[in-house]
Order: structure tokens, then sequence, then C-alpha cells
């Protein structure tokens, strides 16, 4: 099996974070001494290089928990941005002046700020506190931005609990006025469909005693969730279409749903992504990420057996943690007609951006 060049190149730089959010799954990796590592600039930038040149890839994304403190990030973004495009996500609350300066500087290309609850608290620290430090932190891009006449695409994701599922406008309010694309996203939680199988992800894939993780929205969770965006969504478009667009996301939100539920379509990460833990070990998907598909020492990172086995049981709909994560409509390729109302959908904001 010959697999395309990977389209996303994952590296979780360290899994130590200045922050303990409720939504975030790596704090489980914090408790197991083999992720208690931090990947070198060296690694970084070598495997960044060599998946460029053996494989083709030119899109590298650093996570963590919190990559900005990783000592040399910022060399790190440097080198590699010589090559490809770079995203790093952070939660915000590390970016000083000083630090927006050195990012917009750095040769990055995106940069994604996870931001959680105006009103959830997180360990120890209030939820006001933490807005506070990443509305400051975006600000301050902002500021850079201005000031260095450099260009930087600004995201800012909110991440949606059974907690926090009602408060959208109030995020939206937040961020107004800031150059910034703002993304919503329904929790998800694979935990109970994880076994001590090798392939369905050996439960320690959540590792330690802490099982305090969040609930995924229930039926009527996600209808308030949902409407909420797209009436946020709607307010961005043209009064004449605003009922219209809001009538038509609501139906196709509901029929890819249904095909959700009764249509199971492989998912693209097996073929399209390669991630690096921290420790240099290779994963495929996050929640699959305490099986080793590899390392970064191997003479082949991409196109391996294991990898293409993955790829078979995936395609073949064997591992029930891929069933329940392919029904919450994760990662799942737009097939016929969805794929259809999509291309539709982006010729007709082309249009109406043309005609404004």
């Amino acid at each position: 099996m010959k697999l395309d060049q990977p389209k996303v190149v994952t590296f979780d730089v360290t899994y130590r974070c200045s922050l303990a959010c409720n939504m975030c799954q790596t704090k489980w990796y914090q408790q197991d001494d083999r992720f208690n590592s931090t990947l070198s600039k060296e690694q970084i930038i070598q495997t960044a290089k060599r998946l460029n040149v053996e494989e083709g890839a030119t899109f590298f994304r650093f996570l963590g928990a919190e990559p900005l403190l990783h000592p040399d990030i910022f060399e790190i973004i440097s080198e590699v941005s010589k090559i490809g495009k770079t995203w790093l996500t952070t939660n915000g609350t590390l970016i000083t002046d000083k630090v927006a300066n050195q990012l917009v500087t750095s040769g990055l290309t995106d940069l994604c700020v996870s931001y959680h609850s105006p009103n959830e608290h997180y360990t120890g620290v209030s939820a006001e506190k933490i807005t506070t430090r990443t509305i400051k932190g975006v600000q301050a891009i902002e500021s850079a931005k201005q000031l260095l006449s450099r260009s930087l695409n600004v995201t800012v994701t909110n991440v949606i609990t059974p907690a926090n599922y009602t408060n959208l406008q109030a995020v939206v309010n937040l961020f107004h006025g800031l150059d910034v694309k703002l993304e919503f996203f329904a929790v998800h939680s694979m935990r109970s469909h994880l076994n001590n199988s090798y392939w369905n992800g050996q439960k320690a894939e959540y590792l330690g005693p802490n099982i305090d993780e969040p609930k995924m929205l229930n039926l009527w969770q996600k209808m308030v969730f949902r409407y909420q965006l797209q009436k946020i969504r709607a307010k961005y478009k043209r009064a004449g279409i605003r009922l219209l667009y809001f009538i038509t996301s609501q139906l196709v939100y509901l029929y890819e749903e249904l095909q959700a539920m009764l249509v199971y379509t492989p998912c693209t990460k097996p073929t399209q992504r390669i991630g690096v833990r921290a420790d240099g070990k290779i994963f495929a998907c996050e929640f699959l990420k305490t099986i080793d598909m590899g390392s970064i020492t191997d003479d082949n990172l991409w196109n391996t057996a294991k990898r293409e086995q993955l790829v078979v049981l995936t395609q073949s709909a064997k591992l029930e943690i891929c069933r329940q994560c392919n029904r919450q409509s994760l990662y799942r390729p737009h097939v016929w007609p969805l794929r259809f109302v999509h291309k539709l959908s982006a010729i007709f904001s082309r249009v109406v951006s043309f005609t404004k």
C-alpha cells in the first residue's frame, strides 16, 4: 500500500502546561513517566526536514499541552517555517508583548488560541483571571502585527461542554473587535469506548486515576449549541439571506447527524496525518496516542507496515473507538450529497463576497 504524502505533521513538543483546563485530555499524559519528556529543537527540526524531503510534508503544527513552555520554540518555528506553513496552538495566557513580537516575527503562519469558558473554573485558577490573561495575549499579538507590519492568522477555538454550551454569544462578545477567527467545537470523549486491546486505545489513552472527564453534549444541548452557532454566523450574512442561511444550515446539520449515525465513512487521519509525541514516538491519532507507530529514529517514518495495518482496520470499521468517533462526525470526509452541498456553499460565499 502506497500512501500519499502526509498533509499534516503534528509535534507534541511538551506535555507541560501553565493551566489545567477541565476539557483537556493532555492532563492524563502528565501522570505517566513515559510522557515526562520534551522534544529537543534538534529532534523537531531534523524530523520536520526529513518529512519534507522524504514525504513532501509542508504543513507543521506545534502543540502540547503548552508549546510556549518549550525553551527553544521560537527558533524551532523560525527554522521549520523555511520549509512550509507552521501552526502553533496555545492557551494564550503566556503571551506578553515580548512573546507576541517573537511570534509575529518568527515566520509562524497560523496562531490558534484555545479558550475554554468565561464561567467554568480551571483547577486552581478562576475562569475570570484566565479570560483576562487570554484577552491580553490576543491584544498583544494584534498590537505586534500593527507595530511590526507583519501578518499572522489568529484563530480562537472554544471547546463546548455541558457547562458552557449556552455561552457562545458571551465568547463572541469577549473577542469582538479583535482580528481573530472564532471557531466553536463540541467536546468529544472516547473514554467509554476504550479497552485494553492493542488497537483500541488500551485504556492508557487516558492515564492516571483521575476520571473526572467532561461529559459530551446530549441531544438537547447539541441542538441548543447548534442553534446559537448558526444564529451567530447568520448575523454576518447579508440581511436578505440570513433566514435562508439559517434554515439551510440547520437542515444540513440534521442530515449530517443522521448520516453519521447510519453510515460509516472511514477516517482520513491514518492516511493524511502523522504526529510525534514529546518522547519521540510516532502516533496516528490523538485518541490512539499511546500506541507507538514508530519512532523519529526509524529509517521510515510514514509509509510503514504498522500504519498500513491501521489503515486497513479503519477502512473496514473494525475498531470500536473509530466507529464511535465517526458517529460524532469527527474527521469525517464529506460524502455525496454533502460534498456537493458544501461545494455549492463555497461558490455561493465567493459570489456574495465578490458582489459586496
